[in-house]
């Protein structure tokens, strides 16, 4: 009895499926897909969901160059700056958050060693720090380009343009794209320089 017993547990050993190793190429993550650089409409769809899902990194690779990339970090430093105010311990947590990525200067974000990575940090203090309006929290750099509608793209060479309506605002701004090599790309930096709310920047590059 205990022989046919055991032969028993070893033909049900023998036969039942292994268990899957969760280590096996199948159940890998697979690698993000490569960002579609085809068109302005293309580039621009890229760049609104690399925002939304906070993949920082992949939004600042929708950018022409390190200017544009710069301008986007420098648009979230703004309002980080004013929302310290005259609060000292506000000045301090955003300076930790800052030093942390280099030394900054005004008008030079050279010494910054990762421009995507301190764009992040700046969000999430953005989140959590700026002031309210009507009772209503303010959407941070981030967050105005979660549900953005571009319309009316006119392309002309290789420099395109579009009105974007951020989160449903009625008032559009202008938005700029760059085709280089073939490929179309974010301009952000000419954004920030045509913008008309005076924001403008003297960026030096690396």
């Amino acid at each position: 009895m205990k022989t046919s017993l055991m032969l028993l547990c070893l033909l049900v050993i023998a036969v039942a499926p292994l268990p899957r190793n969760s280590a096996t190429a199948a159940d890998k993550k697979k690698p993000p897909k490569p960002i579609d650089h085809s068109s302005p409409q293309k580039i621009a769809e890229e760049f609104t969901q690399a925002m939304k899902h906070e993949n920082w990194e992949r939004a600042f690779q929708c950018l022409n160059d390190e200017k544009s990339r710069m301008a986007l970090l420098a648009a979230a430093m703004l309002p980080a700056a004013f929302a310290t105010g005259n609060d000292e311990s506000k000045r301090k947590s955003l300076k930790a958050v800052t030093d942390k990525h280099g030394e900054l200067k005004p008008d030079d974000l050279s010494n910054v060693k990762k421009l995507a990575a301190m764009f992040g940090d700046l969000e999430k203090w953005l989140t959590n720090n700026l002031p309210k309006i009507d009772g209503k929290p303010q959407e941070s750099i981030g967050k105005q380009f979660e549900i953005a509608e571009y319309k009316n793209f006119k392309v002309k060479a290789d420099v395109a343009t579009a009105v974007v309506y951020q989160n449903g605002r009625k008032s559009p701004t202008a938005a700029y794209f760059k085709r280089i090599k073939g490929k179309w790309y974010f301009d952000a930096y000419e954004a920030a320089r045509n913008s008309k709310s005076g924001f403008k920047l003297n960026i030096k590059k690396k």
